[in-house]
Order: C-alpha cells, then structure tokens, then sequence
C-alpha cells in the first residue's frame, strides 16, 4: 500500500473481499462511485483504506463494502442502491434484507 495519505479510514477484511473488489468483472466501486466521490486502496494482505469527502460518506462506503462481501454480483446494485438512499435520507424499502 505504501505511505497513505491522512484521515480516511483503514480496515481489515477477508482476502476473498479484496480479490472481489479487485477483479475485473467486479461492479461494486464503480456503482458506488456514480454517487459518492472517495479513494480507495486495497492491499493483498486483507486490508483496505478509503476516504469520502466527509465522514458520512467514507462510512457509507465501508458499509458498503462490507456488506457486500456475501451478496451475489447481480443483487450488488441494489444493496449499493440501498445504502446511498440512507445516506442521503431517503426512505428504503426492505426489498433485500440487508
């Protein structure tokens, strides 16, 4: 990972989430991104640091994440979806229990 910049947030998580995240056919950063500006850097060895423009936003982004690490693929957008409409203060609906 190398020398980070400061603030943001630093977490560990399973090497499987990483490789998920990383992997070409992955949606997950991208979905997120349409909605929330944030850097992410994810290393090998399990963890990860991301910074969102304020701290709202960078914990929405790991919950995210997090959350995402045993949904399938196709269900991705709606969790992302989900999230980002809490985060803005929208009201959700229980579509998928998550």
């Amino acid at each position: 990972m190398g020398l980070l910049p400061s603030g943001g947030f630093l977490f560990k998580t399973s090497l499987n989430l990483v490789r998920r995240i990383l992997s070409p056919g992955s949606k997950l950063l991208k979905l997120i991104g349409e909605d929330v500006k944030f850097e992410i850097t994810c290393g090998f060895n399990g963890r990860i640091w991301i910074k969102g423009l304020n701290i709202r936003e960078t914990i929405a982004v790991y919950r995210i994440i997090r959350d995402s690490e045993f949904i399938a693929e196709p269900d991705i957008p709606i969790l992302v979806d989900k999230q980002i409409r809490q985060l803005r203060g929208f009201p959700v609906d229980n579509e998928m229990n998550i």
